[in-house]
């Protein structure tokens, strides 16, 4: 077995330890999957996105949930996803990118804003649909790591830490 260490930069590193399916970097796309259903809420803010090796492997392979960052305000689950596929479905991984709900930019002080804990409960949420639906995809249920950009990693620390 060969140990990888990748450095994808603003604080994430790969450390994968020769997955057998890894290398080609061939993936499947599923958009938009609807992760919960909130009454009033546009349905691709609690969607997400995954990315699956192709062809499927014969082991469910390890997922990684990225949530993306936007100071809690702007961004999607396709912010920044340009390269994330091809890297992480080469490496052997399941890559799974969701949405949660937005604060409103610039500040509003209207009480039915969306605000804390929203965020957090939204990727509790789709973190939830994942470890029970991932296995249709290829995905381990039971290897699940989370990473997050800016605002996302800050939603990822929340939820890891927070029962």
């Amino acid at each position: 077995m060969r140990t990888v260490i990748k450095w994808l930069g603003v604080g994430a590193i790969v450390i994968s330890t020769g997955c057998p399916q890894a290398g080609s970097g061939d993936f499947t796309t599923y958009r938009d999957i609807p992760y919960a259903d909130v009454s009033g809420v546009a349905a691709n803010l609690l969607s997400l996105d995954i990315y699956t090796l192709s062809p499927k492997p014969e082991a469910p392979a390890p997922v990684l949930i990225w949530v993306h960052g936007g100071g809690w305000s702007i961004g999607d689950k396709s912010y920044h996803m340009e390269y994330k596929p091809a890297l992480f479905t080469g490496e052997g991984y399941c890559l799974v990118s969701i949405n949660y709900r937005l604060s409103p930019r610039p500040f509003s002080d209207d009480p039915g804003r969306i605000k804390y804990p929203v965020h957090e409960q939204d990727v509790a949420s789709a973190i939830a649909w994942v470890q029970e639906h991932i296995a249709q995809y290829g995905g381990d249920p039971s290897r699940i790591a989370l990473l997050g950009h800016s605002a996302g990693a800050h939603l990822v620390s929340i939820v890891s830490t927070d029962e």
